[in-house]
Parts: C-alpha cells; sequence; structure tokens
C-alpha cells in the first residue's frame, strides 16, 4: 500500500490484470514506463507515491497554452464476436483541471464511432482526503462497425498560470464475447475478375448448423445471397468459401449469420469489399450456386468452352467442350469437397473459380 506525505493513499481492492487487453496499463514496464501509449500534445512519464498497484503510476503533466485539449491513449484491436468492453481506472487531478477518461470505439477508417462513446469527468482531487487515486469505470456493447477500441486520458488547461496534473493508473480493459456455436477465427473477401470471393475460417464448432451469408450495398439493408453447411461438432480448423458472382462494381459489405443446432444464432462482424470497376463487366462469369449439391449452373455474357473441373491434387475430374449461358453442369458423382473450374469465354479469355460440393 502507498503512501504519500505521512497519509495513506487509497488503494485499489483489485490489482488482477491477467485478462488485461491492454499493455502496461500500470505504467510498470518499458522505457520510463510509459511503452505501449501514445501522449498527443502532452508530457507523458511515470512517478510514484499514488500507485495502487506496483510501484508507479503514469503522470500527465502539461503547461502550454490555455483551452488545448492534450491527451493520452492506446488503441486495441477488437476480434470477431467481441459483444462488450468494460474499463475500470483510477485517476486524479492536482488542482481543478478540466480531465476525463474516454472509451472510444473507432470504424475501419479509424475515425470515432461518436454516438457510442462514454466518458467520466474526473474530479477527484490528490491532495484532499480522501488522498490519492478513485477507480473510474466505463462500459458499453460492441458496435459492429467497431474494427478498434481507444482508451484515452485527456485533460485541458482552464484558467490557472502553472501547469496541470492528471494522474492515471491501474487500467484494465476487458471482452465480453457470447458462447457461440462457432468460434470464428477469420472472414476475408477479395474482388476478382468474375466476383467476389468470400472465405471464413472456424477453429472449433459445437452443434453448430449452417452459415448464412449476408449482403448489403449500404450496410444497413441485408440479403441472404447463399448457405453453407456447418461441421456440427469438430475441433480443428475449418474453411469455408461462397462466391458472389453477381457483385456490381463498388463498395459491397457481407456478414455471417452462424445459426446453431437449438435455432440460436450470432451475427459475425461486417467486411467491406471494394469491388473493381475494372472487373464489373465480368462479374456475371461464374458457375452458381456455389457450395452446390452437385449441379451448377453458367452464368456468363456469351458462351464457355473448355471447361475443366479439377480436384485438390490437381487432377482433372470432369472435362466438357462448350457450354451456353445459363446452362447446366451434373457434377453429383463428385464427393463433398473443394475444386478449380477452368474455363475460357467467347473471346479466349481464361477464367477460373473456386467450386464447392457440400450435400
Amino acid at each position: 500500500m502507498s503512501v504519500f506525505s505521512g497519509f495513506e493513499v487509497v488503494a485499489a481492492n483489485d490489482c488482477d490484470f491477467s485478462d488485461n487487453k491492454l499493455k502496461n496499463g500500470s505504467f510498470e514496464s518499458g522505457k520510463n514506463g510509459v511503452t505501449d501509449w501514445t501522449a498527443d500534445g502532452v508530457s507523458l512519464s511515470r512517478s510514484s507515491g499514488y500507485e495502487v498497484c506496483g510501484s508507479y503510476y503514469g503522470l500527465m503533466h502539461y503547461d502550454g497554452r490555455k483551452n488545448k485539449t492534450v491527451r493520452v491513449y492506446q488503441d486495441v484491436k477488437l476480434d470477431d464476436g467481441i459483444t462488450a468492453v468494460k474499463l475500470t481506472i483510477w485517476g486524479g487531478v492536482h488542482d481543478k483541471c478540466n480531465a476525463e477518461f474516454r472509451l472510444v470505439f473507432l470504424n475501419s477508417n479509424g475515425q470515432e464511432i461518436s454516438a457510442e462513446t462514454r466518458t467520466a469527468s474526473v474530479t477527484k482531487e490528490v491532495s484532499k482526503y480522501p488522498y490519492g487515486l478513485k477507480k473510474y469505470s466505463l462500459e458499453n456493447k460492441a458496435p459492429q462497425a467497431a474494427r478498434k477500441v481507444r482508451v484515452e486520458a485527456r485533460m485541458k488547461r482552464t484558467d490557472k498560470e502553472s501547469g496541470v496534473y492528471f494522474k492515471i493508473e491501474a487500467a484494465l480493459l476487458t471482452f465480453e464475447s457470447p458462447s457461440l456455436p462457432v468460434t470464428l477465427s477469420a472472414f476475408s473477401g477479395r474482388s476478382s475478375e468474375t466476383g467476389i470471393a468470400l472465405s471464413w475460417q472456424t477453429t472449433e464448432e459445437a452443434g453448430s448448423e449452417s452459415f448464412e451469408v449476408q449482403h448489403s450495398l449500404d450496410g444497413a439493408s441485408w440479403n441472404a445471397i447463399g448457405q453453407v453447411a456447418a461441421k456440427g461438432d469438430y475441433k480443428g480448423l475449418s474453411t469455408y468459401d461462397l462466391f458472389h458472382g453477381t457483385a456490381s462494381a463498388g463498395q459491397h459489405y457481407y456478414r455471417l449469420k452462424m445459426t446453431d443446432r437449438d435455432g440460436s444464432s450470432e451475427m459475425s462482424r461486417i467486411i467491406a469489399v471494394e469491388h473493381s470497376s475494372r472487373y464489373a463487366g465480368e462479374a456475371a462469369a461464374c458457375f452458381y450456386p456455389n457450395p452446390s449439391r452437385g449441379k451448377v449452373q453458367l452464368q456468363v455474357p456469351d458462351h464457355a468452352g473448355n471447361i475443366v473441373v479439377y480436384d485438390l491434387t490437381g487432377r482433372a475430374v470432369s472435362r466438357t467442350a462448350r457450354m451456353e449461358n445459363n446452362e447446366e453442369m451434373d457434377l453429383s458423382r463428385l464427393e463433398n469437397g473443394a475444386y478449380l473450374v477452368s474455363w475460357s469465354d467467347g473471346r479466349g479469355r481464361k477464367f477460373s473459380q473456386r467450386l464447392i460440393i457440400s450435400r
């Protein structure tokens, strides 16, 4: 327990940082103890005397011009499946100044989602009884558009002639996740000549039934474009694919609806894929549905020739000399799995597409 000027400083009740998503939350490690924190317009150092965990606390000092807001912050990536974020942090000021803690969510462009920001004004003066720092708590649900969360301490010098001090300590950031039927480890999309290829991976599944892929042009209105059967009960890496062959030029948004056998479901995070305008004229060239139960149709402006289906060993398992638009190809004899289909269009250009057979 810390001591300051002969008085006992208020101490933290819980200094367990085992689940902390922040690095160096108690200013104990790295050069000068401030590693992993970014100081913007303010001096940040570590000191002792008011610490509630370990041997040090973080000290913000600013003696620049009045009415300028300065800050110290740390950004943390939000992984898939995070539903809520909670911050506990200790703080106090020397004399009165405009100081606050902020819990900020950032979108994929690094911009603040201001409607979701949570703040706590820090009014505790460390030299007034009870001496020392005070514990503050902030929490909020993680918005779907959030990619990072920022923990920020900021202050503004007002009418004081001398500098102002803001002491911060024992910052603990934790995440909450629901118990999902699947553990989603990756979800991505890639633009190609024939459309947008979507891929996702799971590291564990328990009672999962299906993945419904949903598409949007504005991030608000959604439509299902395909469904893929899940493995159900499996520990290990599983990879799934779905091809969106009718994507127009521009920005596209995708998400997964992950459904369990009992009917419960959860939504994945949203990903954005930019489909190049130079591919737009070719976006309709594809075999669908994908995944398929064995019968697929060709969607192409004219016709396709030399259609070859390869298995993952590179062995040709099906050959077709020519197919017209909307013509069906029967691959029912093939086993479940991933295949590569290659073909040429009426102008001699070559295309390829990954095709999933799943029954």
